[in-house]
């Protein structure tokens, strides 16, 4: 059996759906995919450690089946979570959402690491007040902004809004059975990098492999690696 994977940061794209179309988003235009469960189970099949999971988008709320079935799996495969990091734009909080970070935050094992974060900046709608005062209720409760222009990535639909920083392509450190970050998007597919946009997750140079193939060798083999000795 391969040797299984610790995670420093590891990001999942539940969802490429949202109720809002913000100018600055460095997605794009939404699109309607979410990710198939399938694509988890493969996954925590391989990882045996999370630092901090974030749950990314699109925007999670919506999904919030998905979130449940992420907490099943890495139960069922004994994934050890540190904390998780969720931004939401509080536009729509239903139980069944509420109902999921709880379980998300009874699973982790170090919440103070933790944040379920409101995205409050002049590029949103105006969160409702009684969805804001529901999320403060969370002990893990933060505020996820403002930004200037010159804090937007020219990804997306950031590129309309005269945002001039380049993404980062990531080096994607690995040690032993530890690399510091992996990003699952809605496709199967692992990204180097969580800042890309939607279109720029199909350039073959920012995909390191599918998550089928995910494994030590693979990351290694990935050009922008780095093998820490």
């Amino acid at each position: 059996m391969a040797e299984k994977i610790a995670v420093d940061d590891m990001f999942i794209e539940v969802t490429r759906r949202c109720n809002m179309s913000c100018p600055h988003c460095m997605r794009g235009d939404m699109q309607s995919i979410d990710i198939s469960l399938k694509f988890v189970e493969t996954l925590f099949q391989k990882i045996e450690y999370i630092g901090i999971l974030s749950i990314t988008g699109g925007e999670p709320s919506l999904v919030p089946e998905i979130i449940l079935g992420i907490i099943k799996l890495a139960e069922k495969y004994d994934v050890d979570i540190g904390g998780f990091w969720l931004v939401t734009n509080g536009k729509k909080i239903s139980d069944a959402f509420l109902q999921s970070v709880i379980r998300l935050y009874g699973y982790c094992s170090d919440n103070e690491i933790s944040g379920l974060a409101l995205s409050i900046d002049e590029w949103h709608e105006t969160c409702p007040p009684e969805n804001k005062k529901i999320l403060q209720l969370f002990s893990c409760y933060k505020e996820h902004g403002p930004r200037e222009v010159s804090h937007l990535l020219a990804e997306g639909r950031g590129i309309d809004c005269g945002a001039f920083n380049e993404n980062r392509c990531r080096t994607l450190e690995v040690e032993d059975n530890r690399v510091t970050e992996l990003y699952l998007n809605c496709k199967g597919n692992i990204i180097n990098g969580c800042d890309w946009s939607y279109e720029s997750q199909e350039d073959p140079d920012n995909i390191v492999c599918h998550v089928n193939d995910l494994s030590l060798d693979a990351m290694m083999n990935y050009q922008g690696a780095l093998l820490v000795t």
